[in-house]
């Protein structure tokens, strides 16, 4: 009985989370299909911000304490395994970031991703006001001279910034599905349903803003929809290789790999929670009014958590 009821819920949470991520990958495809621009600019703070505050109160007041009961009991110690299980996948993530983000990069998962650069606006402004000074027609066309290595530099350079955050988005993506795959419904369904709600607030925005990433920087529809359709499965591999580890393993070894997939999991929502959704939008030049509105979403997705964790006790 219990194995049914397992599988039924992790066919539902699959076929939810692929419902998710192709609906909100498939925004910016039928949106470029259509000809019209999508301007979520001003709804995607907000969102963001309630999202960050539902993945951080998922990693600590559910996650992290569930995997630190189990590991205890497990490992038969009072050492904090959990914890830094979680700082060092929480390092992982930050480190992965630093050394293959392309310069510039930023964490917003925005409706349209792209790198900015005032090098060829600045040039166009001196040089208008040197014919201003001088009397003399100039052509302030932006576009500076290139080289062909300059070309073929920009040309590799084009795809980094979207190809670094499909790595990204993927790797949190496996980690969380992975956590969430070794719980068992039966015995942890508060966990279970915290996770999934998570999981489903993020992904859809993150699956708009990879594909927007990519379509803005040229790439044509078919490939875009082959890229959504490859990150829409991450989770559910990730569900299917936890669902594999529980059911391969017995006794204090499933126990000890719920517990440190759980904690594995909590690193990655905090991470997702604070450095990809948070910092960036309270960073951003908004107005005072805007921010405040910003940090109570944040307050407020950290209360359903923390009332979700006061149902179950």
């Amino acid at each position: 009985m219990s194995t049914a009821i397992n599988a039924t819920w992790s066919i539902a949470a699959v076929l939810l989370i692929l419902g998710i991520a192709l609906i909100g990958g498939g925004f910016p495809i039928l949106a470029k299909l259509a000809r019209t621009k999508v301007r979520m600019d001003r709804l995607l703070p907000y969102l963001n911000a309630l999202s960050s505050g539902i993945f951080i109160g998922s990693g600590l007041l559910h996650m992290l304490p569930h995997s630190s009961e189990i590991c205890e009991e497990v490992f038969s110690t009072h050492f904090p395994v959990a914890p830094l299980c979680a700082a060092l996948i929480l390092v992982a993530m930050i480190a992965v970031e630093a050394f293959l983000a392309p310069e510039g990069h930023g964490h917003g998962h925005g409706a349209s991703i792209g790198l900015k650069s005032s090098r060829s606006t600045e040039m166009m402004r001196v040089r208008s006001e040197e014919s201003v000074l001088s009397g003399t027609s100039v052509d302030t066309d932006p576009t500076p001279p290139t080289s062909d290595d300059e070309d073929a530099r920009a040309r590799v350079s084009m795809f980094l910034t979207p190809a670094f955050l499909f790595t990204a988005l993927a790797f949190h993506s496996f980690v969380a599905g992975l956590g969430m795959g070794v719980l068992d419904i039966t015995s942890d369904p508060v966990e279970a349903v915290t996770m999934l709600i998570a999981i489903l607030s993020h992904k859809g925005f993150a699956a708009m803003a990879l594909c927007s990433a990519f379509l803005n920087k040229g790439l044509s529809v078919l490939p875009a929809a082959l890229v959504v359709g490859a990150f829409s499965f991450v989770t559910p591999v990730g569900i299917g290789t936890g669902v594999v580890l529980k059911l391969a393993t017995a006794g204090h070894t499933r126990q000890a790999i719920t517990g440190l997939g759980l904690a594995s999991s909590a690193g990655t929502f905090i991470y997702v929670g604070v450095v990809e959704l948070l910092v960036d939008e309270l960073k951003g030049g908004r107005g005072i009014l805007m921010k405040m509105i910003q940090v109570a979403l944040v307050v407020a997705g950290i209360g359903v958590m923390a009332a979700l964790a006061l149902a179950e006790h």
